[in-house]
């Protein structure tokens, strides 16, 4: 992964938190099609309609329902546990 695809996962990272905390804004920008979604996803590597189908399960507890846990699940996308790797690799390359 570039270190790039790094930087815009972690943009998802963020947001993901972000919701899982309580952000209206950031559950609205997960919760629904955008420019600003699609070029995020795109830059990160990852696709924008996979990020809408699993975002309610990864930001569950900010719903009102259990986080969803995604190992196992048979997707070929990444997870928020890989997610979060990627974002700790970047922070790693900037020390």
């Amino acid at each position: 992964m570039s270190p790039e695809a790094a930087l815009w996962s972690s943009v998802v990272v963020v947001a993901i938190r972000d919701a899982r905390r309580g952000d209206a804004r950031a559950r609205a920008w997960l919760a629904r099609r955008s420019p600003d979604l699609a070029l995020v996803c795109a830059l990160a590597g990852l696709d924008p309609e996979w990020l809408l189908r699993i975002a309610p399960r990864l930001i569950g507890k900010a719903l009102g329902e259990p986080a969803t846990r995604l190992e196992g699940a048979g997707m070929t996308e990444p997870s928020v546990a890989e997610l979060l790797t990627r974002l700790a690799a970047l922070r790693r390359l900037a020390a």
